[in-house]
């Protein structure tokens, strides 16, 4: 689905490409432009303009099956409420027997009917705002159309109102006038497209530049993260080391110095003198006691 951005600029797109489309020929050009915008946003496999004018209903079929698929019953209905109106399956075209009866001969099973833009050149009273006209859409297959948006649908529907007031005006004065107007209109388109492509690019260049600074800020939170859990270790590492000096320190501590006690005074022995040995006298008397008895000089 577009975003409401990319919506909004597809939206001024398709209406300025109705615009463009604007040529004295009847309305078939604004017919061929709207089923093309129409395919990209609402599928279908028929579908017609029903314009109210004083003879009646007329009809501009377009698409690849040309067979009307809105009766005048649903035709009536839409242009008095002045709301559109989506029919899904069988049980819904129960109320509207005609329609029913049109897009059973087609095989359809599920259609889409939205009120048209003012048309202003259609002889009368005035209508005031209300709608002329309906965008008719049908499908061969239940719930089509469940997923269309009637924001986008509701607009386009409008300006194509007015694209075939102006083109059916053109007509009616045989003024080939509208051939320039379209032509004026297309170049102004595609000026607007030109530059809508050149902001793009200008839009594409600063997603870049902000993917490449979000991817920078990644980064630098990642080192950021890195270096505080780095920080983290080596400050509980010291606080480890602090508490193993601590421990340490304390287990290393000598006890405290205490006074000696005094030693009872002893009896000090006087210093033994070496003997020098033997007298000469003794060992004269130890030499005399050895002598036999009997020897010279005794009596």
């Amino acid at each position: 689905m577009l975003d409401s951005g990319r919506m909004a600029f597809h939206l001024a797109d398709s209406l300025l490409a109705l615009g463009a489309s604007i040529d004295g020929d009847g309305g078939h050009a604004v017919c061929r432009t709207l089923a093309t915008l129409l395919r990209d946003t609402a599928p279908f496999d028929a579908g017609e303009v029903v314009l109210r004018q004083e003879q009646g209903f007329h009809r501009f079929p377009f698409g690849g099956d040309e067979r009307p698929v809105a009766g005048d019953d649903i035709v009536n209905q839409v242009l008095n409420n002045g709301a559109p109106l989506r029919l899904d399956d069988q049980r819904d075209l129960e109320a509207f027997p005609e329609t029913r009866d049109l897009l059973a001969k087609g095989g359809f099973k599920s259609a889409l009917v939205l009120p048209l833009g003012t048309i202003l050149h259609v002889p009368g009273p005035p209508q005031g705002a209300s709608s002329n006209g309906v965008l008719a859409l049908a499908r061969r297959h239940g719930w089509a159309f469940v997923g269309a948006s009637l924001n986008f649908l509701g607009p386009l529907a409008a300006m194509a109102g007015l694209a075939l007031d102006r083109s059916l005006a053109l007509t009616a004065l045989g003024h080939p006038v509208g051939r320039e107007d379209g032509a004026t209109l297309m170049a102004e388109l595609q000026q607007l497209r030109a530059a809508a492509a050149a902001k793009g690019g200008e839009v594409h260049a600063l997603r870049s530049s902000l993917a490449a600074v979000r991817d920078e800020l990644a980064d630098a939170r990642g080192a950021a993260i890195a270096a505080q859990s780095a920080l983290d270790q080596a400050v509980g590492r010291c606080h480890e080391l602090q508490a193993r000096i601590d421990r340490t320190a304390s287990s290393e501590t000598p006890p405290p110095a205490t006074e000696p006690v005094a030693a009872a005074p002893q009896d000090v022995a006087p210093p033994l003198v070496p003997s020098a040995g033997p007298s000469r006298r003794s060992r004269r008397r130890r030499r005399g006691a050895f002598e036999p008895s009997g020897g010279p000089g005794a009596d």
